[in-house]
């Protein structure tokens, strides 16, 4: 049964705080600043957040008697939700801390509707640890055009580039020094941390830290432009939620230059 969420995957977000469940039919991909839901490698579902006090009031808190909106209660909240007529698109929108939480519907049938009402039913914030970033190092790529920060007292590894190809660039952020690898494979002794940033390839994105054929290790791979994110660190790390929640802040400083 599709509308059994207890059989639902959860998809968790680190920088706006919050996670929610989706069918196991979808497909989760994060684009910028965007989240999108897909069915059949179509758009199902898109999540973006936007600076209320620069959008103002939406068309259906203006207008909540309009035919188009509905107000509802779901997981503790008022949502309206704006269901449009001609170009069979729906939204569900509300504001937390100034900020525009807005997930739009592709596809209104009614089975869509309901199955969109119940991922939204899920949605919960969640308590993120945060820590200070501004003693952190920066790195900076003018030709790839993108900067990051990283903590004080990791290392960063030689940038690679590819002979023949402006397209392949990888460079790896780790927490211990690249003089004692473990065991000549390329990764730090358990206890450690390690970013990898590539450009030019992508492998299958993971939506959270899960365990690779590598001995022991748990990493989470994002693709975003071109780019692939690997974050990793050893199974049995005696801090691993707070080691995780390191990670997940270097990659949230990751940003296109201008």
């Amino acid at each position: 049964n599709q509308n059994d969420i207890s059989t639902w995957q959860t998809y968790r977000n680190e920088k706006y705080g919050f996670l929610v469940k989706y069918p196991i039919f979808i497909s989760v991909k994060e684009l910028g600043e965007g989240v999108s839901f897909e069915k059949d490698d179509e758009p199902f579902v898109y999540f973006t957040v936007i600076d209320s006090r620069i959008l103002g009031i939406s068309f259906c808190a203006a207008n909540p008697q309009d035919k188009r909106c509905e107000i509802i209660v779901l997981g503790g909240r008022n949502i309206i939700f704006t269901w449009g007529e001609r170009e069979q698109m729906g939204a569900a929108e509300f504001n937390y801390n100034e900020l525009f939480y807005r997930f739009t519907l592709y596809g209104l049938t009614e089975n869509n509707k309901q199955i969109f009402k119940a991922i939204l039913s899920t949605f919960k914030f969640i308590n993120v640890q945060k820590f200070d970033v501004s003693g952190w190092q920066t790195y900076r790529n003018e030709k790839y055009g993108f900067e990051m920060k990283y903590p004080s007292g990791w290392f960063a590894s030689n940038e690679i580039y590819a002979p023949d190809s402006n397209s392949i660039f990888g460079i790896t952020f780790q927490s211990a020094d690249f003089k004692n690898n473990f065991h000549g494979i390329g990764l730090p002794g358990p206890g450690n941390m390690w970013v990898n940033i590539f450009h030019g390839a992508c492998n299958e994105p993971t939506q959270d830290f899960i365990a690779q054929l590598a001995p022991d290790i748990l990493e989470k791979t994002i693709c975003q432009n071109g780019f692939q994110a690997t974050l990793g660190l050893w199974q049995k790390d005696s801090d691993l939620d707070s080691h995780k929640n390191i990670l997940n802040q270097i990659l949230s400083t990751f940003k296109f230059l201008k």
